[in-house]
């Protein structure tokens, strides 16, 4: 794994600021995908931003779109019901995907 400047900052404004700045800036929320990427040298951000203490993890639904924060867990996001309702391959495919990574943590391409 490359070494990165790690940070956290105290507003949405500010972490989006940061990476906006930076080319090779990245956001952690969740991490689970960004770490694993990072482990084998898919991604290599020089600045990892963790946006996960800045309470944004809602799902919002209107007739037309569903807002995502940030924060929004693979298995909330799954497990929503309007995302199991309206659509139905993207839960399955969340699901499908958090059993491989769960059962295979050496192997994140299985």
């Amino acid at each position: 794994m490359k070494d990165f400047t790690f940070q956290r900052m105290a507003a949405p404004e500010d972490a989006a600021r940061v990476v906006a700045a930076r080319p090779g800036a990245m956001f952690l929320a969740g991490g689970t995908t960004l770490v694993d990427l990072m482990k084998v040298n898919v991604l290599t951000p020089d600045t990892v931003v963790d946006v996960r203490h800045l309470g944004v993890s809602s799902i919002d639904v209107s007739d037309d779109a569903i807002t995502i924060g940030a924060t929004v867990t693979n298995s909330q996001l799954a497990w929503h019901p309007v995302v199991r309702h309206r659509y139905p391959v993207l839960s399955e495919a969340i699901l499908a995907g958090t059993v491989v990574t769960a059962s295979h943590p050496d192997e994140p391409f299985a």
